[in-house]
């Protein structure tokens, strides 16, 4: 079975640091997680290498001290990579949020604490050949 590349968006080391172990872990090696602490640097990955086509980007809403909030990377992104699932983070509930996530093409909105397993769970529904 081929790899699945995901590229993720996690200021914070340990949640970065968890999320790729368990993303691993989880899919038992078959996802190639490809993590970022910086929003510029994922988005020059997708700019910069076209070969690099990733099925799953994720990213945290929060980004402090970024130049742009996870949803905005995940606009970007969408534009990038318009066949890529996308999936948003947070701990906010705003419907606002919500709406303006589905108009970037945010395919799933976690709005709880991360649980990695249940973040594959999710991902091997829309992408059944992600099993």
């Amino acid at each position: 079975m081929e790899a699945l590349d995901v590229l993720l968006l996690e200021d914070e080391k340990d949640q970065r640091e968890l999320l790729v172990t368990n993303l691993a872990d989880e899919s038992k090696g078959r996802f190639l997680v490809n993590a970022f602490s910086d929003s510029m640097q994922a988005l020059a990955k997708l700019k910069d290498e076209l070969e690099y086509q990733p099925r799953v980007v994720i990213s945290d809403y929060r980004l402090p001290g970024q130049p742009i909030s996870g949803l905005q990377f995940l606009r970007q992104a969408k534009k990038l990579r318009p066949n890529a699932f996308l999936i948003l983070y947070t701990s906010e509930s705003a419907q606002e949020l919500q709406e303006m996530a589905s108009e970037a093409g945010v395919c799933y909105i976690n709005k709880q604490e991360v649980v990695p397993r249940l973040l594959y769970a999710r991902i091997k529904q829309e992408l059944p050949d992600a099993a």
